[in-house]
């Protein structure tokens, strides 16, 4: 009895001792840094009246010591467009995690609960717009945050009625109804339950300072920042006169790396005056330390011009000829070439020139030449130990034929030799994101199925037909009124011209074509296989029916010689225009576009052999006008060229160089190729030809038709820009059920095009 008593005290004594202490635990204030996906800030477990970060005074705001995380299941999400969520006070670039199309990816992005403001996050989302400013097109749905396991739904949208109910962003600005209930942005508020809310404490912006001292009930405490980066790079700006290493010195667990003129350049890069590139620059570091958080720090400096007495270099020259980007290390140096003075590269997106250079006493090399007005020239050397090319010189041109000097020196530098021979390229590459765009040219194919069902007796369905004719037709005759200067239309107007479908080229003509024609509107057309009876209702082989069981009557009737002969820009036609070609001014340049209409005199090859003569002949006399070919079938809808396609390629556009476009429909899809041509068989390519399909027929409810292949043509940078543009949808984005990837890929591009004859990407005009 008496071991149980004493028992009874020792446990009570413990019960009490354990109370005090957790009473005093209770009454203890803590205090940690917390930080997250660019958010970090101060927390405590106590309310205290006031908090002092670096002699600066706070509110404590009820906040989590829990992670927060926002989820969300987007559906066509596209990275490439700057689509945003603002979490509070941060904003983020809003992407997928997984590319694929017309499904639903889970997504989800972490955040200290230091960003909780008010005992509440906010969050707003909005469609973004690429380098041709249009809108990215894309659904949500199950918008939500979690918090220690809790989900949290927003207060406008709450999981009762908008679970798996997808949201829709673009433009805001779609036509009605045809895309309903589009948002440019959304705004989600989301209350924090009070249970969650156990601590206290501060979210910090960026600050400058190395540490965080900080007093929270007359204690204090000292955190290293997280967002705190040390940079240093011994460049002042200003004209620089004598070489130099260029040294970057940066903290423990810092990731950087440095440019020049927009090009990564290696750190410890030795700038030498008699071998550098003379003019100004722009030399930045860009670095990021182990919490995320990333810094620039830039010079604007100028070289000093100087003299240079020429050694004699001994080296072999190699030309790669057409490229759209550098190779990666020494597998392909191209071919061998004789030099001279003035040694071009022909004009392409990446133009490069090869050097294998003898080492010399005095270890350096300066290259002399030019690039096109704005591209950008860099000097590389293959590091054999990296196996890649070290950027070693850089310059912008920013004067026509201006002459650049690029250089540097290789003292010390053993990665850079092998046998005594060192392999240097000199690389001109257009590095601007601009587009300016001077003029248009409009790409409209396969309107047949708009007009087959505006052809019916009446209804919804006609209405909307008629109404997405209308509205291209408008939005061409806008683009006259502006900076367009050509439409090119590649067949399949009418659904058939059997007598079941009376009535749809009157529909055509009446409701689209004959307005937009006049003598200010250029315009040429080609048939496809509907329009002249390549279908199953008008002979048993449909689309392979040979010339003898077609018919041009329809065709004749409607869009024959006689409808074009009396404008200025419609040139030869070939039986009533069967086959013809327009003469289109371009930049003060005439262009020839070379029309092949739909036939067949062989099974599965859907041009005859004597509209391919035509063709060939129009080329042959024409030997310096530029060459755009068009005709209703060429690619297929993963980039390949068809039977057809082929035939016409070997025919067409291999022996006459001056093509140098080609473009189709037919085939539901969007995409293109470019294929790079030796046409004197020295084994450097001396041309490119893009080839390109467009035709949506198939897409959006079988208005996909309205959707318009814009080209923007800009002279200054010698681009072509290519997008898509519907004025019935007043939309440029589209999402297919085929091959749905090719089309996201290929939609939206830009192609480098020599509008200014300027005949070369990258001119040589001496080694020193």
């Amino acid at each position: 009895m008496k071991n149980k008593q004493v028992l009874k005290k020792v446990i009570l004594l413990l019960i009490v001792s354990f109370s005090i202490v957790f009473t005093v635990a209770c009454n203890q204030t803590t205090i940690s840094l917390v930080y997250e996906n660019g958010a970090y800030g101060i927390i405590t477990n106590k309310n205290v009246e006031k908090i002092t970060v670096n002699h600066q005074e706070f509110k404590l705001e009820r906040v989590t010591d829990k992670n927060v995380y926002l989820h969300y299941e987007s559906h066509n999400l596209d990275n490439e467009y700057n689509n945003s969520v603002t979490v509070n006070d941060y904003g983020y670039h809003l992407t997928t995690r997984d590319d694929e199309q017309n499904v639903f990816i889970k997504n989800s992005m972490k955040f200290s609960g230091v960003i909780i403001k008010d005992e509440k996050i906010i969050v707003k989302i909005q469609s973004g717009i690429n380098n041709f400013n249009t809108y990215d097109n894309f659904w949500l749905k199950n918008v939500k945050l979690s918090i220690a396991g809790v989900d949290i739904w927003s207060l406008e949208y709450p999981k009762e009625e908008y679970e798996d109910e997808p949201f829709k962003f673009g433009s805001g600005n779609f036509a009605s109804p045809y895309r309903s209930n589009y948002h440019n942005e959304l705004t989600f508020t989301f209350l924090v339950p009070d249970e969650l809310l156990t601590h206290y404490g501060i979210d910090l912006l960026l600050a400058s300072d190395k540490t965080l001292d900080v007093t929270i009930d007359n204690k204090n405490y000292s955190f290293d920042n997280p967002s705190y980066l040390e940079v240093d790079m011994n460049l002042d700006k200003g004209v620089i006169t004598e070489s130099f290493n260029l040294n970057i010195e940066v903290g423990e667990n810092v990731d950087y790396y440095v440019m020049m003129d927009y090009v990564v350049i290696p750190n410890g890069l030795y700038f030498d005056k008699n071998s550098w590139a003379p003019g100004s620059h722009d030399i930045a570091v860009v670095a990021t330390n182990q919490y995320g958080f990333s810094q620039r720090i830039g010079s604007a400096v100028e070289f000093a011009d100087y003299d240079r007495v020429s050694v004699n270099q001994n080296f072999e020259l190699y030309e790669l000829g057409h490229s759209l980007e550098a190779p990666k290390g020494l597998g392909n140096l191209g071919t061998k070439k004789e030099f001279s003075d003035n040694t071009k590269s022909p004009f392409s997106k990446v133009a490069i020139q090869n050097f294998v250079v003898e080492a010399n006493e005095s270890n350096d090399f300066v290259w002399e030449g030019t690039a096109p007005l704005y591209r950008t020239l860099r000097l590389e050397v293959y590091n054999h130990q990296t196996q890649s090319f070290d950027a070693v010189s850089t310059k912008k041109v920013t004067e026509k034929l201006e002459t650049i000097k690029l250089g540097f020196n290789y003292e010390n530098q053993p990665n850079w030799q092998k046998n005594s021979q060192l392999t240097i390229r000199v690389v001109s590459e257009n590095l601007d994101n601009y587009l300016l765009v001077d003029q248009y040219i409009y790409h409209i194919s396969d309107t047949q199925y708009l007009v087959q069902k505006g052809n019916i007796d009446s209804g919804v369905i006609k209405d909307q037909a008629v109404r997405a004719l209308n509205d291209l037709r408008d939005e061409v005759l806008r683009g006259y009124q502006t900076n367009l200067i050509y439409t090119m239309i590649t067949g399949d107007f009418v659904q058939s011209i059997h007598e079941s479908h009376d009535g749809e080229w009157d529909i055509f003509m009446n409701e689209f074509l004959n307005p937009i024609l006049g003598p200010n509107h250029p315009l040429g057309v080609v048939t496809g296989n509907h329009d002249v009876g390549g279908t199953g209702d008008w002979y048993k082989d449909g689309g392979n029916n040979l010339d003898e069981f077609l018919s041009y009557e329809f065709y004749g009737r409607y869009l024959g010689e006689a409808k074009f002969n009396g404008y200025s820009w419609y040139q030869e036609s070939f039986e009533d225009n069967r086959s013809h070609y327009d003469l289109v001014t371009i930049n003060n340049e005439e262009y020839i576009f070379l029309y092949l209409g739909w036939g067949s005199d062989r099974f599965g090859i859907h041009v005859s052999s004597k509209d391919v003569a035509f063709g060939k002949r129009i080329l042959s006399e024409n030997p310096n006008k530029k060459a755009v070919l068009l005709v209703h079938e060429y690619l297929n809808n993963r980039g390949q060229r068809t039977a057809t396609g082929n035939y016409l390629y070997n025919n067409i556009v291999l022996p006459h160089q001056n093509v140098l476009l080609v473009f189709c429909g037919h085939i539901n899809g969007s995409t293109y190729k470019i294929d790079f041509i030796d046409d004197d068989k020295d084994g450097i390519s001396d041309r490119q030809v893009l080839q390109s399909l467009t035709n949506f027929q198939d897409e959006e409810n079988t208005n996909g038709a309205s959707y318009i292949r814009r080209l923007a043509l800009d002279f200054t940078y010698n681009q072509i820009g290519f997008d898509l543009y519907s004025p019935y949808y007043q939309d440029s984005d589209i999402i297919v059920s085929s091959h749905p990837d090719i089309v996201k890929r290929d939609r939206n591009f830009v192609y480098d095009f020599d509008f200014n004859n300027l005949n070369y990407g990258l001119i040589t005009y001496g080694v020193k």
